[in-house]
Formats: structure tokens, sequence, C-alpha cells
């Protein structure tokens, strides 16, 4: 990291992704909020700041420490990028007293310290999930169940211990919690294998889940929240992430072997001593190495390391055909099963390094055993340069200025405009931001979120929608209506409880694009990229109705699925679909040159939907593709959402020699809709339900 180490209040080390938005939680809580709830994204709900990545523990000690005069405000960033840092030190302190617990020598315990903290997987967190870059609270925990194996700390005191311990992990970030916990079980379950009952692992493992779910039960309103987030068959390690996806071994076998180009969630490669144990142990089975005799201590925790690496690559999974995640739901929110690796690489580094050793000491020659030993020592040497110019090169990327303090673009412009900041309750960004919503994902911009997240942490004001956080599904859909068409109802309106005026930061580009919210707007200022407006509660809370047109023409196809008695939206109709689904195929006649308009609404649950993928693909009289399109809601700037039930909509050149269009879908457990494909010109309505009409692809109140 050079200089920046000693810039770390100064420099950020993520500008816009996770870090920032850990940075921003904790900044913003510790100066505008309390100990629990975060109000600083999600007006005008909030949300809780374990969800947040806000490290709720370490907040309320800082908080505490505010409390008796010792005031950190205007050093976050200094204080949360660099106690990771400090954790390093920690971690080696805790790895340290584990190696002397093995009676290993102090030269070979300083080398194995610094090699396995320098190749950690945990390193990449520091400029992410700065939660999750604290090194030391696995060997903590593995340092502990080592003196209670010892007898030096008794299972009654071993227990409290230990379980406190990991509770105060969970809330610097609740994956510190499981993942501690579900070695302490897989341990408790190794000791079985051994006939011992040492229940004192299973009840350490157990006490701090129950008890953070209990006081997050407690302190959490929201029962809504994504059940099954994406990605948990995505983020687990594969058998590539036990190889360096860098150095020498990338440069020989690149072309040989499948590797990775990058750090991935799964990431776990033990050095060079994943290729040199191999070797070892083949010349103690061959019986080269007479004198070798495995340290036996270790076998329990060798054991239960690898089942968490089997569990990091979703074995649980497999063997159950996933319906482990609907006995146990807990798991269901821990979808980066990567993560749950850390403790193999703890664990197999240590046990390696030992082994090495042992095995190196088998040899009589004096000057082959410093030989090998110092060979070892070289590459992991060498594993560590490459290694860490990777993570100096992803710090190079996304480093830049403190942004809560430096970036006061919107402040300035605001201010010279002479508006009192006391006229706004919240910041509307356009697009409503939604990221983390899982199932919910619109384009939002980047250059608003990088000016009005320092603009809210300035003033204490908060904003509308959300970036990184597991959110409430319906609270979020009520946030996005606020940058809906004039025919959705803003429902949130509702909930607010102040009149006063919002602040609207929309980029320049997108202007076009939410220009009937501009309309209704005034403006205010602007900066290099952004445009700023005010917005009444008033305006914002008009609704247009559709109106029955004089004229009105059939779609191309639309498709209500009345057929289908379950509930849809505004109707007794929906598609359910649980595979790849052709929604319609049509033959485009005299549709061939002309931009085609395609809409559906899918309904987001809990539970069990996920995000669609749509796809428009088109043949020639051969049959012979000549166009296709797939789409998502990461493809959308603007959507509509009534209720739980959101739209997606494109439009399609349909290419001159096409012949049929076949427009299908791709999801799971999903119901959608009012499938619609227009001719842009023509008027299309229908009468639905509970007062509502359809007019093209808008559905709003009829008049």
């Amino acid at each position: 990291m050079g200089n920046l180490l000693f810039d770390l209040n100064n420099m950020q080390l993520d500008r816009s992704g996770d870090g920032f938005k850990n940075y921003f939680a904790f900044a913003y809580q510790y100066n505008h909020g309390d100990f629990s709830w975060f109000t600083g994204m999600q007006y005008p709900y909030g949300d809780l700041l374990s969800y947040a990545d806000g490290q709720p523990a370490l907040l309320i000690l800082f908080k505490f420490l505010k409390s008796i005069g010792i005031n950190i405000s205007g050093n976050e960033l200094f204080v949360i990028q660099s106690l990771p840092i400090l954790g390093l030190f920690i971690a080696a302190i805790f790895l340290h007293k584990i190696m002397q617990k093995l009676n290993q020598p102090l030269f070979w315990t300083i080398a194995t310290i610094i090699a396995c903290l320098a190749l950690s997987p945990q390193l990449f967190r520091f400029n992410s999930h700065f939660g999750l870059a604290y090194a030391f609270c696995f060997p903590s925990i593995l340092f502990l169940c080592l003196k209670n194996n010892y007898k030096e700390i008794s299972n009654v005191l071993f227990v409290p211990i230990t379980a406190f311990t990991i509770l105060f992990y969970g809330f610097l970030h609740p994956y510190h919690l499981l993942i501690c916990s579900i070695f302490l079980i897989g341990l408790f379950g190794v000791n079985i294998l051994y006939k011992r009952f040492d229940w004192q692992y299973l009840l350490a493992g157990i006490i701090p889940v129950a008890l953070f779910l209990i006081i997050n039960g407690q302190l959490d309103p929201y029962l809504d929240r994504t059940i099954n987030p994406w990605g948990a068959w995505h983020y687990k390690t594969e058998i590539a992430d036990l190889l360096p996806f860098h150095g020498w071994f990338k440069n020989i076998f690149g072309g040989i072997i499948p590797l990775r180009n990058d750090y991935f969630e799964g990431y776990v490669y033990l050095g060079i001593l994943t290729f040199i144990f191999p070797i070892i142990f083949l010349a103690k089975w061959t019986e080269r190495l007479p004198t070798f005799t495995r340290n036996k201590k270790l076998d329990k925790y060798v054991l239960t390391a690898l089942l968490m690496l089997l569990f990091s690559m979703g074995i649980h999974m497999l063997l159950t055909n996933k319906q482990i995640n609907e006995w146990i739901p807990t798991l269901k929110q821990f979808r980066a099963l990567g993560r749950f690796s850390w403790p193999f690489y703890y664990v197999m580094f240590i046990a390696l390094s030992i082994y090495i050793k042992d095995a190196i000491a088998g040899i009589k020659s004096l000057k082959i055993k410093q030989g090998l030993l110092a060979m070892v020592i070289i590459f992991w040497s060498a594993d560590f340069y490459t290694y860490s110019k990777f993570f100096n090169k992803n710090i190079e990327i996304y480093k830049y200025q403190n942004e809560l303090y430096q970036n006061k673009r919107i402040l300035n412009a605001i201010q010279k405009s002479k508006i009192d900041l006391d006229k706004f309750q919240a910041v509307l960004p356009l697009p409503v931001p939604t990221e983390g919503a899982e199932k919910f994902s619109p384009q939002d911009n980047w250059f608003v979120k990088i000016e009005v997240m320092p603009f809210a942490f300035q003033t204490g004001m908060s904003m509308i929608g959300g970036y990184m956080s597991r959110m409430s599904q319906s609270r979020i859909l009520k946030q996005y209506q606020f940058s809906c068409s004039e025919y959705i109802k803003r429902e949130a309106i509702a909930d607010l409880k102040s009149e006063k005026d919002f602040l609207v930061v929309v980029h320049k580009a997108d202007t076009l694009d939410f220009a009937d919210i501009i309309a209704k707007s005034y403006p205010i200022a602007e900066t290099k990229e952004n445009m700023i407006y005010g917005l009444t509660l008033k305006a914002i809370s008009e609704n247009k109705t559709i109106a029955k047109p004089d004229t009105i023409k059939e779609p191309i196809y639309y498709n209500d699925y009345l057929e289908d008695n379950s509930e849809g939206l505004f109707g007794k109709g929906t598609l359910n679909i649980n595979k790849p689904t052709l929604i319609c195929e049509i033959k485009t006649d005299s549709l061939a040159g002309q931009k085609l308009g395609f809409s559906m609404w899918y309904r987001i649950d809990v539970d069990k939907s996920n995000a669609p993928l749509f796809s428009i693909k088109t043949y020639d009289k051969e049959n012979k593709e000549t166009s296709a399109i797939d789409y998502n809601d990461k493809d959308m700037k603007r959507m509509e959402v009534i209720g739980k039930w959101v739209q997606l909509k494109m439009r399609h050149d349909i290419p001159s020699n096409a012949n049929t269009i076949r427009w299908s879908v791709k999801a799971e457990h999903l119901s959608l809709d009012h499938a619609l494909i227009t001719v842009p010109q023509d008027t299309f309505y229908r009468t639905l339900e509970n007062g509502y009409g359809m007019s093209n692809h808008y559905i709003g109140k009829y008049n």
C-alpha cells in the first residue's frame, strides 16, 4: 500500500462500491444516528445497521468513547481503514500462540505467520468489506479451541467466552459469526467420529447464532427481506480457487490448467505447500522419509477444515438438492459460500507448515534441510510479491479522495443558489437506487451516487433508495415508486412524517428519461454532472389517470392469462413458470423493419421468485436467427411498480428480413401477467379490475 498507509484519512480505498458504502454507513451513523437503526438511506423507513454493513459493535464502542469526550469526527475514514490493518497484528498474535501450542520453533513460527497473513484471502477485503477484513476473528476461535483441547480452559468457561466472542464478531459482520459457529459445530461432529461427545463445541457454536437471531429479531421490524438472494451457487469456492491466479504457477501452467484471472470470493490458495505436501506424503507412503511422524494433534482440526472447504463448495446444497436451505432458512442469507473456506485456509496453512517442517526434520543432511526450508520461504515470498501486486493494482483502480468530506459539489451548488436546506425532507436520486434488493435491481447512476452520499453525510439528510443492503422488499418497492410514471401512486407518501419538499438529483444525461418529474420540479442548481431540483410534496403526489381513447387498435400480442385462476395484477390470471418458457411466437408479416414495444409485469415474492431474464429473437424464412436481445431489470433505467408487481419494458428493432419473432423468459417460481407487444404509434386499451385500466404499456386508475 506504500504511502497510502500514512494517508488513510484522506484517501479512501474504494470509491463507489461496498467499501464506500461501509464507510458511509459507519460515518453517517456515528454523526447523525443512534446505535442500531440506520436512517442515512431508504427514506422514510431506514434499515437495521447490520444490514447496511455499519459494524454496529464498532459503532457502539466509538459512540461510548464519544460520550466521554473522545471524538473521532473527521477521522472516521482513518478508523474504518486502519482497524483491519491493526487486525493483522492481532491475528499474528493468535497465530503465534497457536504455533506455540503446537510446539513449533520460533523461526519457523514467524516465517509461517508472515506467509499466512501475506497470502490471506481476507486481504482483498481491505478495500471493500471492511467488516470482513478482520483477519483475527477465526484464529482467535481456533486458539480458544486449542486451549480447551489442552485443558487450559474448562468447558464451563469455554462455552460463554467463545460464544460471546463470536456474537461480538457477528456485530462486526454476520459472516464472522456463521463461519466460526459452523466450524465449531463441524468440530463437534468430527469428535463424534472419534467417539468423543465434546458438547462444549456444539453449544459454543449454536448459542451465538441463536442470540444473534433473537437480538436481530427484536431490533428488526421488517419481515419481508429477501429470503433466497441470488448467488448461493455462484459465489462458492471452486477447484480453481485452490490455485493461484497470479505468479509463477500461472505463468507456467496457465495455458494448460484453467485458472482464474483475478481474485474470487472463494479464493483459498495455500501457497507452495499446496504442491509440496503431496510429494512429502508420497515420500512417507513409500517409506523414503521413515522418521516423519505426522502431528496427530491437528487431525480433528484438519478434518473440520476440509468439511468447511466442502461447505464453501456447496456440498450441503448438492447432497440435499438445496433443501437444506429450506430446513435452515438462515443459511439462505449467507449466499457468499466462498467465505466459509477461510477456516480451511488458516487451519491448513498451519497444518501444512508443521507437516513440512516435521518431514524436513527427518532428513539427516543439515544443508539439505536448510535448503528446503529456504526454498519454501523463497516461494512464499514470490507468491506474496505477485499477490500484493494484484492487490495494489486493485487499490490503484478504486482509491480516491475522502469523498464524504471533500466532495461538496452538491452542497456548494445549493449554497450558491441561496436555497435553505431546511426546506427539504430528503434527497431523491433519479433513478432511485435499489442495489441490494436482490430481486429488483434496475440501473442507477454512478455520478448521482458519488455526489448524493457525501451530501447526505454532510447535511444529515436521508436519501430515498439504498446501495448494497438486504432490504425490505415492500419498502424498497415503495421507494422506487417515486421514480415511476405519473400513473403510479407513490405509496410511501402515506408513511411520510413531513410535508417538506424533496431535493431531486438527476444526471444530465438522464433528464429526458425523467422529463415528467422534472416538469413538476423547480430548478435549484447544477454540478458538472448532475442537475438539482426541488419537488414539492403536492407535485410528487399528483397522479394521471388512464383515459379510454376514442380509437383503439388491437395489439400485435396481448395475454392476461385469464385461463389461469391464480391472482394476477388487477385480474384473475397469471403465467406461472419454473423453467425457460416461450411467451409467444408470431409471424412478422408487415412488422419487419419496425421498432416494437414489449412489456411484461412480474411479481416479486420474498421467498421464491427470482429476477427473470427475457429474450427476443427473430428468424428469417429459413429459420436462421437474424437478431437477438436478452434483457432483465438491470438493463432498465426506469420501471413501473404497483404493489409487488414490476414491469419490464423494451423496444426492439425488427430486422427487415425477419419472418418470425420468438419472445421467451427464463426464471424460477415466477408469476407473470399482461404480456404485451405493440407498434408504438398504435393505441391499445383494456379495462382491468378495481378501477384500473391499461393504455398501451401503462397501468393506472381510469376515469
